[in-house]
């Protein structure tokens, strides 16, 4: 082992402590990354399965208006594809298959997706294919089961279920369903996980599916096989692998159909199975992007620990480094002794971050799943896969900040002066160098949030002020602390003492108390976007379900005479002071996957032509105006002001029913009752059809608020992972500081000072720079909520919020910014307390 070798070994063994903690808070760090991305991966995992079970080999859909597709349609549209002339252009369509899909309900309540196929056409792997032998589908031991085509086609309610289905119900058992006929489970669907994609479906004959959803007249869709697009860049690949969200799907070319079914059926659209995932999977990539940015974060605060600890272990060597150049060591050596002492850091902090990522995704599944699930209608993930990426990645990145953070330390050392300086090494507070950096961040941050430069920019934005905030902490807390000293020269020494040795010891400690603020400003724009999201939330659903009676259903159609007349009974007695009917119908407008929602209102204000918040966004209609929908309006009609809307899937508008002109819609009915419950429930609860159900409108809105609390649980926890790595650097800090004052403290007691004295001096340090960070964390929080709230949810998911500001949060920064620095301090505080005096003798002794 080297010179330079030994006399590093003899110093961590000093220190031992010191060594431990670093590489903890590099470990947390890394492990949030690895955590966050597994789950991403699982969930990408989950979704992508899922749409293989929905879309097969399909490339494209052709849908009619309103979401169905006639009959009559789907005939013109099959001869047309035999003939050869189904598309414009001479693009080959190698399969042609009709579809029905609907949603039935399982006994548990659960939602249970159908769909109907014709098995001589279907671009699925259904189990059943094109040809006259018996297919196989998988059985729930693992075996295949043969299933012959009368069986699939003649057997009644027979289906092809998903692995999550009744897992327990073998082939030849029967699956009831509330409102619809049971099930005869003939197999399982193949190339399907039960683990990978937990998705509630039912494959089933096209005429069954018809007949249960009452949809003789039409289909849903008709799906195209169509050559594969050209394989996406290599470059593209790797960033949606490294960073989840960050890229949305890519639009396939254009294929039209020809021009005389456009004629012939002006309402039919052609949408590739890319632009569906492009419209209806950007929240759930935003989420996702979000989430490795928490991650991010908290890897960034390690390394600021890492930088900080290394910036000290240099700077108080830097005389030994020139006593080593004296005797002839080349700054290079010097150079790569530095970094590699980093490498060794960081490459250890990595191994333990990647052993705690594994277990702190198993924590994380749930939550995010439920998240996904509940806000986005996407399929829930029930395992982790094996992807090797989001271990490289943590590696990557805490080996490549390590070696980044590093490098201007080795070179430093190199530099280091032959002659040896007095006194101790200078503070490191940034000066005007970090300021200059910080104003420059700042500058950033502006252009990118005046330019249109997206979600991904508004990211950027708040990263650069958080990082800005970082650089300024030096500066400011060091002006603070020499305006203090200022203002307590006329104190007693044992309250002027703590003021110049939080001035003294700024530079150890500088870099832990900017992670801290990083942290708690976070923690305080987090908390203010979430509370102003949950009360804007909680209006809206004031707004929107302010009738005390809510009835829905897809059979309420069928009874809405008796329901009526229900109505009527109880506003003629005074009870009900009117209703509206809604019905949703799923279309396109302009581009845009849109949610129609027809109203019909008796006694109530009359229905007006108005978007929800996202769609006038993005359609640029935020000040009315008008909307041309050919086929669906009879004319250009007016817009009433947009109302806010927050929610996954598809945009929506709302508009009363004389103005539609498309084609009946099929989807489930709602019912809005405006009257007392403990009166209106008993008089509907007799008219109302055995898949109805009545709603109050409290347990609603209570239940609504539960999945938006269950939606941001795992940005707290992220957020408390964050704050964890700044506690374990303050305490990290805080203790380095407690051994360089060691002679002083000696000093002292030597001279007559009681151990508390020193625990005192110890505690006042800590909660005095721990205060200043809180309070410098309350200004930089409060923007970053402002950014939060204005430009990242407004880019993203194209909606504003009502900005609160609780008093709490702020509260709790500066409780959780003190509880932090006195518990980093509360160690080497009581360890100098209870240091006997022949202890501080020896100290001296060894300190010349």
């Amino acid at each position: 082992m080297s010179l330079l070798w030994r006399a590093r070994w003899r110093a961590l063994l000093r220190e031992p402590g010191q060594s431990a903690l670093l590489i903890l808070s590099l470990a947390l760090g890394v492990a949030v990354v690895v955590a966050v991305d597994l789950v991403n991966a699982a969930s990408r995992s989950a979704m992508a399965s899922a749409s293989a079970q929905l879309q097969g080999a399909s490339t494209h859909r052709i849908e009619g208006p309103g979401g169905g597709l006639s009959l009559d349609a789907y005939g013109a549209l099959r001869r047309a594809w035999r003939a050869g002339t189904l598309l414009e252009g001479d693009a080959p369509v190698t399969g042609f298959a009709p579809l029905l899909e609907g949603r039935l309900t399982l006994p548990d309540g659960s939602p249970l997706r159908l769909l109907g196929i014709d098995p001589f056409s279907s671009l699925r792997q259904e189990g059943v294919g094109v040809g006259t032998e018996a297919p196989a589908a998988e059985a729930p031991g693992g075996g295949a089961q043969p299933v012959s085509w009368g069986q699939f086609l003649t057997s009644p309610g027979a289906a092809l279920l998903s692995p999550s289905v009744g897992p327990e119900l073998a082939p030849g058992d029967r699956l009831p369903l509330p409102g619809a006929p049971a099930l005869t489970v003939l197999g399982r669907l193949p190339g399907t996980d039960a683990d990978a994609a937990p998705l509630a479906l039912a494959v089933v004959d096209l005429a069954t599916a018809q007949e249960w959803l009452g949809a003789t007249d039409r289909l849903s869709r008709v799906e195209l096989a169509l050559p594969e697009a050209p394989p996406r860049s290599v470059l593209r690949r790797g960033l949606e692998r490294l960073f989840p969200g960050l890229l949305l799907p890519e639009v396939a070319p254009e294929v039209r159909l020809a021009p005389a079914l456009r004629a012939a059926y002006p309402g039919l659209q052609l949408r590739s199975q890319r632009e569906t995932e492009l419209a209806l999977g950007s929240l759930a990539s935003a989420f996702q992007l979000n989430l490795a940015a928490m991650g991010l974060l908290a890897l960034v605060v390690g390394l600021y620990l890492l930088y900080g600890a290394l910036a000290y272990s240099v700077r108080r060597r830097l005389e030994s480094f020139g006593r080593f150049r004296a005797l002839g060591v080349a700054p290079a050596v010097l150079q790569r002794h530095v970094l590699l002492e980093a490498m060794i850091f960081a490459g250890l902090g990595a191994l333990l971050g990647l052993l705690l990522g594994r277990f702190l995704a198993g924590g994380l599944l749930g939550l995010i799943s439920a998240t996904l699930e509940g806000l986005y209608d996407q399929v829930a993930i029930a395992a982790l896969p094996l992807d090797w990426v989001p271990y490289g990645k943590g590696l990557v990145l805490a080996l490549g900040g390590g070696l980044a953070v590093a490098w201007p330390l080795a070179r430093e050392a190199g530099r280091a002066p032959l002659l040896p300086r007095a006194g101790r090494p200078p503070a490191q507070t940034g000066g005007r160098a970090g300021l200059a950096f910080a104003l420059g961040l700042s500058l950033l941050a502006l252009a990118l949030l005046t330019m249109p430069s997206g979600y991904l920019g508004a990211l950027l934005a708040l990263a650069a002020i958080l990082l800005a905030g970082a650089q300024g902490v030096g500066p400011v807390t060091a002006l603070l602390l020499r305006g203090l000293n200022r203002l307590a020269a006329p104190l007693p020494l044992r309250l002027r003492l703590p003021l110049r040795e939080a001035s003294r010891g700024l530079g150890r400690a500088q870099l832990a108390l900017a992670a801290l603020v990083v942290a708690l400003a976070t923690a305080v724009g987090m908390t203010i976007m979430v509370t102003s999201f949950r009360l804007t939330v909680a209006d809206w659903l004031e707004d929107r379900l302010d009738a005390p009676v809510l009835a829905r259903g897809r059979a309420l159609g069928a009874a809405r005479g008796p329901l009526e007349e229900a109505l009527e009974a109880a506003r003629r007695d005074g009870l009900v002071s009117g209703w509206v009917w809604r019905q949703s119908v799923d279309d396109w407008l302009e581009g845009l996957p849109v949610r129609v929602t027809l109203l019909e209102a008796v006694g109530r204000e009359a229905p007006v032509l108005r978007l929800g918040e996202p769609l006038a966004r993005q359609l640029g209609r935020t000040e009315g105006g008008v909307v041309v929908w050919p086929g669906r309006l009879p004319g250009a009609e007016p817009l009433a002001s947009y109302y806010r809307s927050y929610g996954g899937g598809r945009l929506d508008l709302e508009m009363p029913r004389p103005l539609w002109q498309g084609p009946a819609p099929t989807g489930a009915w709602g019912l809005a009752v405006y009257g007392a419950p403990e009166v209106v429930l008993p008089r509907l609860q007799a008219a109302l059809p055995r898949s109805g159900e009545l709603l109050a409108q409290g347990p609603v809105k209570a239940r609504a608020l539960a999945i938006f609390d269950r939606t941001f649980r795992v940005t707290a926890v992220l957020q408390t992972i964050a704050g964890v790595v700044a506690g374990v650097g303050l305490l990290s800090a805080f203790a380095a500081l407690a051994l360089d004052r060691r002679q002083q403290l000696s000093a002292l007691r030597i001279l007559g000072a009681p151990g508390p004295f020193a625990a005192r001096q110890l505690l006042l340090e800590a909660g005095l720079l721990a205060g200043i960070a809180g309070l410098l964390a309350l200004p930089l929080g409060a923007l970053a909520a402002w950014v939060l709230c204005d430009a990242v949810n407004l880019r993203a998911f194209h909606w504003t919020l009502t900005l609160h500001w609780p008093p709490a949060a702020f509260f709790e920064a500066l409780l959780l910014a003190l509880g932090a620095g006195l518990l980093a301090a509360l160690g080497p505080a009581l360890q100098a307390w209870r240091a006997p005096t022949s202890e501080a003798l020896e100290v001296l002794r060894a300190q010349g």
